[in-house]
């Protein structure tokens, strides 16, 4: 026979038992029968939006409590870091789950509680998170530079979920107001409008939230020029962050009376983005509530564009801001400058010391000579709106050697866009490469240090071992892109290599030095520093520095050969404008070539009359005031012949002529000017390249490190 208190022990003994499981139980657990295991997530639904808090104060979760109440006064208490655990071992039935989301501080975020029927058939449950409740406080200072301002009038508001108007206490000063409130936890939209008596000057929209015993503090500056402004501290936690905006549909710069129409994009929300209300506002002002919004473009303008997402429910939001920049386009001829994009800005790398650009006639890329870093850069070309983004860099390291790019000074582009080459005048090198069709980078093919003994021809009045790329600054490529040809200062050369597309090997040729040209005309391949083949690969122009002239050469078809045709040299035979000529660019039909003559701010035509060509004369910098070319270096054509495009680095300048397409002349220059206007990034302008349309220029600026793109409306 048992004793009275053996049958009490005998009849709790279950219940001790599975009160002691659940003590030593928790997460991943051996279940016993009878028993069931409950399967928790915590949702936090709660966005916290732009925080403006003093002091900063994490707002992620770092750890959570869970507590449950079941059958028979069962329990269990679990601390996790996790969004979801496993409770084992639970009685079935009804259970009240309550759980709280801590910061690394252990500041209590959220917290929230559900009772739930829990069965083998219905074993998992979801606690919903919502922000604490409470009072905080808000103190934010506007300010803006009252001496722009005759009649400062500020009008500031933040209106609650139902659209009721806080009562916020302001105090004003010049160029100051002073806001404070305490408020209710959660959102609330506050705007801020500035007014000259009833002109309105400057503005601001925002979500903001108002947490339990804290304060959301900040200064926030009114720009009357409306520049961008970051009004505060953006929370940085999972499930908790504000929704990321971007607003999308705005792609600088907007010009008078062209439709932008505004949208936005936001990521994982957490709800269906047709339960979100949007409010468009411009200045502070309230503009729109529908998903798209098209600013006003009717006059030049800087707008303030604020948009604020909220859900229906308030529990969460977030905000985007975009200045917005409405300009009277300015032409340059035909050109509109667009922007400028320059070295280790935004993420742009390969033009610093930038000397020159090309174009892939068919498939969309641009490549930059990065002469400081030795680095070609790759950008792909938008073909709607001819806006260069960067994809990538080669560099040394990609050609296989250490040096082959040095002082990479001049790129050229085969006519199926297929070959890019590269010539660098610190390492006389030249290197060819395949281009992805795909990414546009390009992929080593072969790396050339031509030396005079490779050559089929080696002229006598050239060292043994000579380079004859040392310190080469230009290459030009055959219409076919069949032949190379580039030229060294240094060596006082001509160099002419072939290209074989079945082995994708290019292959020095030809070498022409002084002593090859003949007694009469080989001094005057002094420093010779461009060369150019005409568009029907018949002639090829060759500009001498040093000597003041122009060589002018046939070309073999065949072979790639070149034979001296004419030489015009500065101040004889009445020809001026040639000192130190520079930059050569032929007219489409090859019957006029156009000469830059960096030291007479010049540019010179000759015309080609069967087969003879003639010096037809010169402009000068000096007889436009309004439109220099000073130091003019690359000079282009326009695809259609009706424009010459000018750069002139000590201008800092892109002065664009008209052309008469049939006598060669040109007129009526007109030059974009570094920081005229808006034009930026024009700094030491050095070469230029245009789009096989006509639409789209690009420049190289070698001191400001800089890419500079045109729009070209005809």
């Amino acid at each position: 026979m048992y004793s009275r208190s053996a049958n009490i022990m005998i009849r709790f003994l279950p219940w001790l038992l599975m009160i002691i499981t659940l003590l030593l139980g928790g997460c991943s657990k051996g279940q016993h029968s009878g028993l069931i295991t409950a399967e928790l997530s915590l949702a936090a639904n709660a966005h916290f939006v732009r925080q403006m808090l003093t002091p900063d104060i994490p707002l992620g979760f770092d750890s959570f409590f869970v507590r449950g109440e079941g059958p028979a006064d069962t329990e269990f208490e679990v601390n996790t870091k996790e969004t979801s655990c496993s409770i084992e071992d639970l009685l079935p039935g009804v259970w009240t789950l309550s759980a709280q989301g801590f910061n690394s501080t252990g500041l209590l975020l959220a917290q929230g509680s559900t009772t739930t029927d829990l069965s083998e058939e219905a074993f998992s449950a979801e606690i919903q998170l919502l922000p604490i409740s409470g009072t905080g406080s808000l103190a934010i200072d506007f300010t803006w530079d009252d001496r722009l301002v005759q009649t400062p009038v500020i009008q500031i508001s933040a209106t609650d979920p139902d659209g009721v108007l806080e009562t916020l206490s302001i105090e004003e000063s010049p160029g100051l107001a002073m806001v404070t409130g305490t408020l209710e936890s959660g959102l609330f939209v506050l705007t801020a409008g500035l007014f000259d008596g009833e002109t309105p000057i400057a503005g601001m929209a925002d979500v903001i939230a108002i947490l339990p015993d804290q304060s959301t503090a900040s200064s926030i500056y009114l720009d009357i020029a409306l520049n961008p402004i970051n009004i505060g501290i953006a929370a940085n936690a999972p499930r908790f962050e504000p929704y990321s905006i971007v607003i999308d549909g705005y792609d600088p710069p907007l010009f008078v009376d062209i439709t932008a129409l505004l949208s936005c994009t936001i990521e994982d929300p957490g709800v269906d983005t047709g339960s979100l209300s949007m409010r468009w506002y411009v200045d502070g002002a309230l503009a729109g509530v529908e998903h798209t919004f098209s600013p006003e473009t009717s006059t030049a303008d800087v707008q303030r564009i604020d948009l604020v997402v909220l859900r229906d429910d308030w529990i969460s939001g977030g905000s985007a801001t975009e200045t917005i920049s409405i300009f009277e386009p300015v032409f340059y001829g035909s050109m509109v400058f667009i922007d400028s994009m320059k070295d280790n800005v935004v993420g742009v790398d390969g033009i610093s010391g930038i000397r020159s650009l090309a174009i892939s006639p068919t498939s969309g890329y641009l490549f930059t000579a990065g002469y400081d870093e030795a680095e070609i850069g790759v950008f792909s070309i938008d073909g709607d709106t001819g806006k260069p983004s960067f994809v990538g860099v080669v560099g040394n390291s990609e050609t296989g050697t250490t040096d082959a790019l040095d002082g990479v000074s001049d790129v050229v582009v085969s006519f199926d866009s297929e070959y890019l080459w590269a010539v660098g005048s610190g390492s006389g090198s030249i290197a060819t490469f395949s281009i992805s069709p795909s990414t546009g980078l390009p992929s080593t093919l072969q790396h050339l240090r031509p030396v005079i003994e490779d050559f089929q021809n080696v002229p006598a009045d050239i060292v043994s071992g000579t380079n004859t790329l040392a310190g080469s600054l230009s290459l030009a490529v055959s219409p076919d892109s069949r032949f190379l040809y580039s030229c060294s200062p240094l060596s006082h050369s001509i160099s002419v290599f072939e290209f074989d597309p079945l082995t994708e090997t290019l292959a020095p040729k030809y070498a022409y030095s002084q002593l090859v040209l003949g007694e009469e005309y080989g001094y005057l391949l002094d420093a010779p520093e461009t060369i150019e083949v005409s568009p029907n690969g018949e002639w090829a122009a060759v500009a001498c520095k040093s000597s003041d002239s122009i060589l002018i050469f046939t070309v073999d078809p065949l072979t790639g050969g070149l034979s001296l045709h004419q030489t015009f040299t500065d101040g004889i035979n009445s020809v001026d404008g040639l000192n130190a000529p520079t930059g050569i660019a032929w007219s489409l039909d090859s019957k006029h070539l156009y000469v830059a003559g960096y030291y007479d701010d010049a540019v010179s035509l000759f015309v080609d009359e069967s087969g003879t060509w003639i010096y037809q004369g010169s402009l000068r910098d000096d007889d436009y005031p309004d439109s220099p070319f000073h130091y003019p270096r690359g000079i282009l054509m326009s695809p259609d012949g009706t424009e010459l495009y000018v750069c002139a680095s000590g201008s800092d300048a892109l002065t664009v002529f008209s052309r008469d397409g049939v006598t060669g002349g040109l007129s009526n220059p007109v030059s974009a000017i570094n920081g005229e206007d808006r034009l930026d990034g024009l700094d030491g302008m050095r070469a230029s390249a245009i789009s096989a349309t006509g639409e789209f220029l690009y420049a190289a600026a070698t001191n400001d490190d800089a890419v500079v793109f045109f729009r070209r409306d005809r």
